[in-house]
């Protein structure tokens, strides 16, 4: 996993203390990955305000120092801290911080294409609505980095609101037409695996106010499209 500059400077800064306290110092949420054998956290770059209007979620109340969860799913707020969480994954009660630098991406000609969809729970076509989001991705581009990172290069006539989350590593909101109860968003996650590959997905949601959807049966909606860019050439 790739941690931002950030966060090897606030661990020096912060000396004993651990993820918690830097997390206080700095204002911004902590992202928490677990194996069985424990787990890292990142400093990410964005606030608690931020992070919730991203997941559509607000984290656990009374939690003074919220910690985010990456799991298979996205991510989901815990209120358990991060000692306690690397206990619970194996681990002996510490979620050390690693630092690796930025991944400078390299200009040239890049494509993009779907590799994989999953859709469960939902009716027939309504995945349908994303293909606006998706137009346009499996084209070649020439793209100019300036020596930084951002998924925006990739679809500069997007919609997409994009939040850092680390240098390489980016969240952002599609927007997408809802009408009355119902109501659809779509999250993406991009992130820069090497000079030359750029890992995507996004993840779409369907809510509906009253609980009306379970009722429907669509409770459990959920439409998953995953994006690979490459570098192709010159």
């Amino acid at each position: 996993m790739s941690l931002i500059r950030l966060a090897f400077v606030a661990l020096m800064a912060c000396g004993p203390g651990g993820v918690p306290g830097m997390a206080r110092a700095e204002g911004n949420v902590v992202v928490a990955t677990c194996s069985t054998s424990g787990c890292e956290c990142l400093l990410t770059e964005l606030s608690v305000e931020e992070a919730t209007i991203t997941l559509g979620e607000a984290p656990p109340e009374g939690v003074e120092d919220p910690l985010l969860v990456e799991t298979d799913e996205g991510y989901v707020w815990t209120a358990m801290t991060a000692e306690e969480l690397d206990l619970t994954s194996g681990g002996p009660g510490e979620c050390e911080l690693a630092f690796f630098p930025a991944i400078t991406p390299r200009d040239g000609t890049w494509f993009g294409q779907v590799t994989d969809r999953q859709v469960s729970g939902c009716p027939a076509g309504l995945d349908s609505a994303l293909e606006p989001g998706l137009a346009g991705l499996g084209r070649s581009r020439r793209v100019l980095w300036e020596g930084v990172f951002h998924p925006q290069k990739l679809s500069p006539g997007s919609t997409v609101s994009w939040s850092k989350v680390t240098d390489d590593r980016y969240s952002g909101i599609m927007p997408l037409q809802s009408g009355g109860p119902v109501r659809m968003s779509a999250i993406w996650d991009s992130q820069i695996r090497d000079p030359e590959f750029v890992q995507a997905k996004l993840d779409f949601r369907l809510s509906m106010d009253g609980g009306q959807l379970a009722m429907l049966g669509l409770a459990n909606c959920k439409v998953r499209v995953f994006v690979e860019f490459r570098r192709t050439g010159d």
